[in-house]
């Protein structure tokens, strides 16, 4: 299906106020960075992983992810460590210092949602939760859809 430039450009021009939202939340977490925090998501969605697979997961060079694992033990965030079966391996996990970093920013971002869809009319919020749902589902079956984290 062929879709017309000016309907990608309201889609996007709508979608502004959602990125805002995440950006807002991101904000209110104010240690990390925007690859910091997927990263950290990553690990709370797919640890243990070794190194490799965190870098695949974000779609990084190794080296960088090297890095960026660097910074995030630094920060106190996650926990390195060699597990038994592979000592030439090194498992990444979420530490619980991480685990609460991420808690405050679902928080946040619950919240600015809340505040969000406060404000539509009951149909407008039928029809964004509609779209979105398509969205996700075409996203899905093209394998393009973000990791997405359900909180517990």
């Amino acid at each position: 299906m062929v879709v017309d430039a000016g309907l990608v450009d309201e889609v996007e021009q709508a979608s502004h106020g959602l990125l805002a939202l995440s950006i807002r939340a991101m904000a209110s977490v104010d240690q990390v960075s925007a690859t910091q925090l997927r990263a950290l998501l990553l690990l709370r969605d797919a640890a243990p992983v070794n190194l490799s697979e965190f870098a695949d997961g974000l779609g990084i060079a190794t080296s960088s992810a090297s890095r960026l694992v660097d910074r995030l033990a630094a920060a106190g965030y996650l926990t390195r460590a060699v597990p038994e079966r592979s000592r030439r391996e090194v498992e990444l996990t979420l530490n619980a210092a991480g685990r609460r970093l991420l808690a405050r920013h679902d928080r946040a971002r619950h919240a600015a949602f809340v505040e969000l869809l406060g404000a539509l009319e009951p149909a407008e919020l039928a029809a964004l939760l509609d779209g979105l749902r398509a969205v996700n589902r075409v996203a899905e079956r093209q394998g393009t859809s973000a990791a997405t984290h359900r909180p517990d």
